[in-house]
């Protein structure tokens, strides 16, 4: 072989190496401990290929954000696969499509467009789905649980979890990139807070068609924010408060909120309000609180799942599993229900997750809050960690409570019994991601 044929051998096979490289990026995975009983989260690479598969996108990831969810699966009171191998962690996010197999076919996935990355994945075919209940899909499998999640700089996803963000482009320019993204990685909790709300519509018109004057979120939360924001919007004649079992998290709330619509207590509030919004893993809350609280033909929407440790039963009211009536969106009229001396009538209500449509809906709220003169979503971020590997935490409450940990400050503040959580409501995690040197490679 002539040393011409050589040059151009050598030539093609470092091209090809070029091309198809596999690639490095900085993410969060959890690290199962060897008890199997919970995870650690470490901070490392991870590698992916030069291409995504044929059936995924890659997302350039902007921002993220904590959910109480993240640090549940690592202490294993809620179902993943991360007490057994390692996961890339987080389920709420938002960035750009960076590239796309060659496989792929014309659609509206373009590199460059803005997502939201969706948490559900759903197999094609599903008979549950095709009924229009996603959400309640047996074989519904989660990303940050049991596929890899957003807490990563780049990060291959099925494309059915993800949905492009209609006028997102007009928006960054109205708004910036960084602070219309901070709004918009609040698609999925606040389209899970609206699926509740509309559950509540269709299936209790009856409460919607009498005046609706008092509301009780349990839980002050970030979940807990997001209920009372939308539930002030859709009943805006009715009293809407808040109430959270920290004093911390209570203290939080009434800066964000005000004062007057956060409780310090719910004694001598028996049989008080006309809804109970259960926006807490508590399960005295659940069974406890909700129904000495709610009044007589009233109804507690069952919103979040409860913490339930290996070998736990979940609580009842009346002989009714709360748990599976929030996971089944199932409604259960409960007669003649003893709180005290007080005998009365309420329902049980399940809200699980979202439908598209529901995302659909909450990038518009979110939009028209933008737009509105008092915004009010983006007050629930109080926190923002930049880059993964970060120390620090910066204030967005004006609360001038910046912090530094001597770790990564994601790991930290993704301990589910560290107290420093409750000092804040939504972290959010903001990528350096730019369009230069990642799109269109």
């Amino acid at each position: 072989m002539n040393k011409a044929k050589v040059l151009i051998l050598t030539l093609a096979f470092l091209i090809a190496s070029a091309t198809y490289a596999d690639i490095s990026v900085e993410a969060a995975y959890s690290k199962p401990a060897p008890e199997g009983n919970r995870a650690e989260v470490e901070i490392g690479t991870i590698t992916l290929p030069d291409l995504p598969p044929a059936d995924q996108v890659r997302v350039a990831m902007k921002c993220a954000q904590i959910c109480q969810s993240d640090r549940r699966i690592l202490t294993g009171t809620k179902k993943s696969e991360a007490l057994l191998r390692e996961i890339v962690l987080g389920h709420e996010g938002v960035g750009q499509i960076s590239q796309l197999s060659p496989e792929a076919k014309a659609t509206d996935l373009k590199v460059g467009t803005y997502v939201v990355v969706l948490p559900h994945s759903v197999p094609n075919g599903d008979s549950v789905a095709e009924r229009g209940f996603p959400n309640l899909s047996p074989n519904m499998k989660h990303i940050g649980f049991s596929l890899n999640g957003v807490f990563a700089e780049q990060m291959d996803f099925p494309k059915y979890n993800i949905f492009p963000i209609s006028n997102a482009s007009e928006m960054v320019k109205n708004f910036g990139e960084d602070p219309y993204l901070e709004q918009m990685v609040n698609t999925e909790p606040l389209a899970c807070v609206q699926r509740a709300f509309k559950l509540l519509d269709e299936k209790q018109p009856g409460v919607l068609n009498k005046s609706v004057s008092r509301i009780l979120i349990l839980g002050a939360g970030p979940m807990g924010l997001l209920h009372a924001m939308h539930a002030r919007m859709k009943y805006p004649k009715a009293k809407v408060v808040n109430y959270d079992i920290s004093p911390v998290r209570r203290a939080l709330a009434k800066q964000i909120m005000g004062e007057s619509t956060v409780l310090d207590s719910t004694s001598g509030l028996a049989n008080t309000f006309d809804v109970v919004v259960t926006s807490t893993s508590s399960a005295d809350a659940n069974s406890v609180d909700a129904p000495k609280l709610i009044k007589n033909g009233g109804v507690i929407l069952l919103f979040s799942g409860i913490n339930l440790h290996a070998g736990e039963s979940s609580p009842e009211i009346a002989g009714v599993n709360v748990e599976a009536i929030h996971r089944t969106e199932d409604l259960r009229q409960i007669r003649g229900y003893r709180v005290g001396s007080k005998i009365k009538d309420f329902t049980l209500l399940g809200s699980s997750g979202y439908t598209k449509t529901d995302i659909a809906t909450a990038v518009s709220e979110l939009h028209a809050d933008l737009h509105s003169a008092k915004p009010s979503y983006s007050k629930v971020t109080t926190s923002r960690i930049n880059g993964l590997s970060s120390r620090s935490v910066q204030d967005l409450s004006g609360r001038n409570r910046n912090v530094v940990f001597e770790t990564s400050s994601l790991a930290k503040l993704l301990e589910f019994e560290s107290p420093e959580v409750f000092e804040h409501e939504k972290i959010s995690i903001r990528f350096g991601n730019t369009c230069s040197g990642l799109f269109g490679r």
